[in-house]
């Protein structure tokens, strides 16, 4: 086998990765930058160089479950303003996803050193102080078994909530958005789902589609389970004749005010500020959430080193009793 075939089957293979993968978020945003600007398509790919009539293309840009959205929107309000839909919603998710990195990864670290040095600490250190202690007549207090019995028990209590908890976002996941939605309505995913719910509805809303139309439609999208659930429930109180109340109960509660005003003058206008602040208040919670597991790890660290330091103090005991 020559060098070129060599050369031929390592760009094929790069070509296909490059194909198969999404593009950065920044490429994503100056697109949408572009679009706002008001560039047609056939300027999007005379600047990016792109053929947006090939639909992986398309897909790379707003990955498969933000692309299967652009394809049903197309068709109602246009390629231009489905693909700025799509982008919108790529980006929000990438931003979200960032957002919680950057700020729970601190405080998660925390509690992870802080439950390994527990790890080390009673599996390494304190079985030898205590069998020292043991042998010299020595109260010991609590037995060394007990509590790794105690570490144990807690480090599989605390694996299978974590494993509850993927299982019911896996295959669960409407039940779990309930189940968290009743215990905190203004839980940082009920805002992340309704700024979402905001952002299709103002844009069909927008482009003159009734209201039974614009549920019909959010009832049928792809890969939106919880988006879908709550139009279903929308879609049924309107067929009995009735009025969105209670449908609109599994949404962030600020949005649900807005939603009983769709007869108001103002309605799209508050629907694009709700999408606006729906933003800074996620960022809010998430900064609570994180500020909270910080301050549990903080107190961990300070009872362990406090538990540490009384257990280094014992060779000091010994030579005090020598002395």
């Amino acid at each position: 086998m020559g060098k070129g075939k060599y050369v031929s089957i390592f760009s094929k293979t790069m070509t296909s990765l490059f194909e198969k993968g999404g593009v950065r978020t920044e490429e994503a945003g100056f697109m949408l930058e572009l679009l706002e600007s008001g560039c047609s398509k056939e300027e999007l790919e005379s600047i990016l160089n792109l053929r947006l009539n090939d639909e992986k293309t398309v897909c790379r840009y707003l990955g498969k479950p933000f692309f299967s959205v652009f394809k049903q929107l197309e068709g109602i309000i246009g390629f231009g303003a489905s693909l700025r839909i799509g982008l919108q919603l790529r980006l929000q998710d990438d931003l979200d996803k960032k957002g919680y990195a950057k700020m729970l990864t601190y405080p998660v670290f925390l509690l992870f050193t802080a439950y390994s040095v527990t790890f080390m600490f009673l599996f390494a250190i304190r079985p030898t102080i205590e069998n020292t202690r043991a042998s010299l007549g020595m109260e010991i207090g609590l037995p060394n078994e007990l509590l790794q019995l105690v570490f144990v028990l807690f480090s599989i209590l605390s694996v299978s909530m974590l494993g509850w908890i993927l299982y019911r976002l896996r295959f669960k996941k409407v039940g779990m958005y309930r189940w968290l939605h009743g215990k905190s309505p203004n839980n940082a995913w009920a805002i992340k789902i309704s700024r979402r719910f905001s952002l299709l509805y103002g844009a069909l809303y927008t482009h003159g589609l009734s209201t039974r139309e614009i549920i019909g439609f959010l009832s049928d999208l792809k890969h939106q389970s919880i988006l879908v659930t709550i139009a279903t429930q929308m879609q049924d109180e309107l067929e009995k004749g009735g009025r969105l109340d209670c449908s609109i109960n599994d949404l962030d509660p600020f949005l649900a005010k807005i939603l009983k005003i769709e007869s108001n003058p103002d309605f799209a206008q508050k629907l694009a500020h709700y999408h606006l602040i729906a933003q800074k208040r996620m960022e809010i919670i998430v900064e609570k959430t994180a500020y909270g597991i910080t301050m549990f790890a903080y107190l961990s660290i300070v009872l362990l080193v406090l538990s540490i330091y009384q257990e280094i103090m014992f060779p000091l005991q010994i030579l005090q009793g020598m002395n």
